[in-house]
């Protein structure tokens, strides 16, 4: 496995191909390497409608359109940065969820992804799970409002689809428990998801 320096920045020359490297905590380190991209929140451009708002639609359009490129990038460079491009997924959080979970259902190319890891992201689209779907892996708090009744809707839609599914609610917390410890269940859910990888064989 290729260990690239915190900070380094993987650039193929392409327009918005930029991923910058960040060094994982001595605790926390695994063999698999990891490509964040940074997104602005919807509120921060003021958009505070439903599914249905025109301007959602179109950031989420956009949104996909960047993950998939990131997917690409990825599979591209495979060799170079000794990545297998058949365990090439996307995981997002609240609202990178939905772009993640928008990439999965998107038309079947090379920038679909080998699984999908949702953090307290449902769906920001109507849900027709492809024949492609990826295993889905989902995470939420039990008391995150109409997100947590989204992602189970979203895991009820893979599993009827006869799609690879698991799912984690967690009592005591609602929205945004990333990695901050809390004392509570919720802490080893980054646990639960390296074990899900494991047994499914995309690590």
């Amino acid at each position: 496995m290729r260990r690239l320096r915190a900070g380094q920045t993987i650039d193929d020359g392409r327009t918005h191909d930029r991923m910058q490297v960040r060094r994982q905590p001595a605790h926390c380190r695994t063999d698999i390497s990891v490509f964040p991209g940074s997104y602005v929140s919807f509120h921060d451009v003021g958009l505070k409608g439903g599914t249905d708002d025109p301007a959602l639609r179109e950031v989420l359009h956009m949104g996909i359109a960047d993950a998939q490129e990131a997917l690409r990038l990825a599979r591209r460079n495979a060799e170079a940065w000794r990545i297998d491009p058949a365990r090439v997924g996307i995981m997002g959080f609240s609202a990178g969820g939905g772009i993640a979970v928008g990439t999965a259902l998107a038309e079947r190319s090379e920038a679909s992804p080998d699984f999908l890891v949702s953090v307290y992201g449902p769906s920001l689209q109507d849900v027709n799970v492809p024949a492609h779907a990826p295993p889905l892996f989902i995470a939420v708090g039990s008391s995150h409002f109409n997100v947590t009744n989204g992602c189970l809707a979203l895991f009820a839609a893979w599993k009827a689809a006869g799609k690879p599914a698991e799912i984690h609610i967690y009592d005591q917390v609602s929205a945004g428990f990333g990695m901050t410890k809390r004392g509570l269940p919720v802490d080893s859910w980054n646990d639960r998801l390296l074990e899900w990888l494991i047994a499914r064989k995309l690590r």
